[in-house]
């Protein structure tokens, strides 16, 4: 059982053609511990426990199996270590273990997805990623997210953090949206018209509206605080678009849900979802 507190920091120079750097250091772990790198070159990897660094070819992500891109070693002593991982081209990474407290990846410009939820991180700096398609960062304790720079990120899961605000206004090419479970306030989705999926459930929402989400099918506001009229102008922004989906909208546990005119959203073709209290 891997029990880490883990800090990783990278480094890359482009100047030099240097390698990437990637350097873990956790706190007191014992047992297994493994990460995910895919792209393309070799990783070198010191585990940080004395045992001879290891070498490993990358390969592409979508020509292996998962197994080819995860990385694994067995600790004998609890104790913190100090893991470095060297790599000619790391396109995606995976660092998912209870007890991340900081990830540095501001030197990894041509990183496309990554993966660090269910950790313990407070901040997460993605602004020298512009080439970021998928990002998991859920389960962590984040109070603050900048995406703005990720103009071609289309898959965003920062579930179940400490999100008091939120901008997707520049990311026009994402689809599929997590933010439940934050604190979050407000969400403008007026310049993302390519949203198929979001869900904003359990938050503290008291307006929304979608009117530029010409591609959405599902969308789940459940528990938030949004009112009989806050719903129904919600339900008017809703597109009437004829789409290869259900077009489905979960309400329940809003002030308004019991109140609220569903036949504005079932007259455009959306099934809105009330479930008993």
């Amino acid at each position: 059982m891997m029990i880490a507190a883990v800090v990783v920091t990278t480094a890359c120079n482009k100047e030099t053609i240097e390698p990437c750097q990637i350097t873990m250091t956790t706190g007191k772990l014992g047992g297994a511990l493994s990460i995910f790198v895919a792209g393309t070159g070799t990783i070198s990897i010191d585990w940080g426990d004395g045992s001879e660094t290891q070498t490993h070819p990358l390969w592409d992500f979508e020509t292996q199996s998962e197994e080819s891109h995860r990385f694994q070693h067995i600790y004998n002593e609890i104790r913190e270590y100090s893991i470095i991982i060297t790599g000619e081209n790391i396109i995606h990474f995976g660092c998912t273990m209870k007890g991340l407290t900081k990830l540095d990846i501001s030197k990894n410009a041509k990183l496309i997805s990554l993966n660090c939820g269910i950790n313990q991180l407070q901040t997460l700096n993605i602004s020298t990623t512009p080439a970021l398609k998928l990002l998991i960062c859920k389960d962590n304790q984040i109070q603050t997210l900048d995406v703005s720079k990720n103009k071609e990120l289309v898959y965003l899961d920062c579930n179940t953090n400490q999100l008091s605000s939120f901008d997707i206004s520049q990311n026009k090419a994402l689809e599929f949206l997590y933010c439940q479970t934050n604190q979050l306030r407000r969400i403008d989705t007026g310049n993302n018209s390519n949203l198929q999926i979001i869900n904003c459930s359990n938050n503290q929402l008291t307006e929304l509206n979608v009117q530029g989400c010409t591609s959405l099918s599902g969308f789940n506001c459940e528990n938030n605080l949004l009112p009989t009229r806050a719903l129904n102008t919600l339900f008017e922004s809703l597109h009437e678009n004829m789409i290869n989906a259900e077009k489905n909208i979960l309400i329940s546990q809003n002030p308004g849900a019991t109140d609220c005119n569903k036949s504005i959203a079932e007259s455009k073709g959306w099934f809105v979802s009330i479930r008993a209290q």
